[in-house]
């Protein structure tokens, strides 16, 4: 479907997407924001997330959409402080509900049609390129995901029979290129995942987009991450995190609770904390954890981002 532009905003952690999105917003009144950061997503991770200063957007506006997988997204918008620009898909779901990529795709892909339908621009803002992608891109998902059958049983069947079975669970072939649309061990992966790759339909755009990437040198990326680490625990990562901990215990689903830097504080806790040594410990490894998230997210956009990349 290509349709009207989008604009989006991306790169790794501490690459000053925020500032840059917040200050594009005062000088474009028509645009709408939609948040595509994975923890930002959720209440209560703030300081953790460098989710910034929000505030309720006025007038009032909202949406709510079921999805396939029963999981009902309702939200109202929020605005950065500063800001009369909306935000949505940020602050809204609690830690203890999964939202999985699937649902993203759908959440997102709706919002933006909204917002093309209000006369705006959509900005994607955000640095889960997994989730990005599979908003922008012709991302294939079956929500009869295959539990039962064999290998051996995919095995069996000719190139021909597997194209059958992924068209059987809503996945069009067409979006694999030829090589793998005629590859058995392509075609099975397919089955047993319930849905395509990036690898295998990365070229086809769902949306038209212009794609804004903040990439700094790592070496100042470093020196960014390091002293952004230091302000979370001057701003009370410890005491959100022990705030989270001890009203949503149990309850927070795991890839909310082993995100990056969250993840060490939380098990910091779970130890029974400390002082001194152990905290400047406890920075140095959260630190460390930022680091490797911006690694990863840069290979990713290197792999997957570049061609599209516009300045």
């Amino acid at each position: 479907m290509m349709r009207k532009k989008l604009i989006v905003f991306t790169g790794p952690t501490g690459s000053g997407k925020t500032e840059k999105v917040i200050e594009f917003s005062k000088q474009n009144p028509f645009i709408e924001l939609v948040n595509c950061d994975t923890v930002q997503i959720y209440k209560y991770f703030d300081i953790g997330s460098a989710k910034g200063k929000l505030e309720d957007f006025s007038p009032e506006i909202g949406f709510s959409i079921q999805n396939d997988y029963d999981l009902k997204l309702s939200h109202k918008a929020k605005r950065y402080a500063g800001t009369n620009i909306p935000i949505w898909a940020i602050d809204y779901l609690n830690p203890d509900k999964q939202i999985d990529v699937f649902s993203f795709q759908k959440l997102v892909r709706n919002l933006v049609l909204q917002i093309w339908d209000r006369g705006n621009i959509p900005v994607l803002v955000g640095g889960s390129g997994y989730y990005l992608s599979a908003v922008l891109f012709k991302y294939e998902f079956s929500k009869h995901i295959i539990n039962n059958v064999t290998s051996a049983a995919f095995e069996a069947m000719s190139v021909e029979q597997l194209q059958d079975e992924i068209r059987k669970r809503g996945i069009d072939v067409n979006v694999l290129n030829e090589s793998d649309r005629n590859n058995p061990r392509r075609l099975i992966n397919v089955l047993k995942r319930g849905f395509v790759r990036p690898s295998e339909e990365i070229s086809q755009k769902h949306f038209d987009f212009d794609l804004i990437l903040t990439m700094p040198s790592f070496f100042d990326l470093e020196k960014i991450l390091y002293e952004r680490v230091g302000k979370m625990f001057k701003d009370g990562l410890i005491e959100e995190c022990a705030n989270i901990k001890n009203y949503w215990g149990d309850r927070i689903v795991p890839n909310l609770r082993n995100s990056s830097g969250y993840r060490q504080v939380f098990d910091y806790l779970d130890r029974g904390g400390g002082v001194g040594a152990d905290i400047e410990k406890l920075k140095e490894s959260v630190y460390l954890s930022h680091k490797r998230l911006a690694k990863k997210q840069i290979r990713w956009f290197r792999k997957y981002f570049s061609k599209w990349y516009s300045g």
